[in-house]
C-alpha cells in the first residue's frame, strides 16, 4: 500500500520542532505497519509517531519530505487528505456509523 505526504505548511518553531515548515506522512486505515516500516527506513524513530484520532501520522520537515517522495511516497492533495481522515474516522467509529460525503 502507498504511503502519502501532504503539502508543506508553515509552522511555528518550538523547542521540540526547529523547522519552519512541516507536512504529514500517513497511510490508509489498516496500513500502519507499512507506515512504521517506511518511517524506519527514513530514519525516523517510532517515538515520533503521532497516533492522532482521524489521521495517525509522522511529521516531516522539508528534506525528509523530499527523501520520502524519492523513496516512493505519493504526494497527497488536500481533498485526498480530507477523504483519508473520513475513512480513518469511519474505521475508528465502527461499522454502523456513517459520515457525510463518505463513500
Amino acid at each position: 500500500m502507498p504511503i502519502y505526504v501532504d503539502a508543506l505548511m508553515a509552522r511555528e518553531r518550538t523547542p521540540r520542532w526547529r523547522f519552519d515548515t512541516s507536512c504529514h506522512m500517513f497511510c490508509e486505515p489498516g496500513e500502519l505497519d507499512q507506515l512504521h516500516a517506511f518511517a524506519q527506513a527514513l530514519g525516523i524513530p517510532r517515538r515520533a509517531f503521532q497516533p492522532r484520532e482521524g489521521l495517525p501520522h509522522y511529521d516531516l520537515y522539508r528534506e525528509l519530505r523530499i527523501q520520502a517522495l524519492e523513496m516512493g511516497a505519493l504526494p497527497a492533495e488536500r481533498r485526498f487528505v480530507v477523504d483519508t481522515i473520513r475513512r480513518w474516522r469511519a474505521v475508528e467509529a465502527g461499522p454502523n456509523v456513517t459520515f457525510p460525503n463518505t463513500p
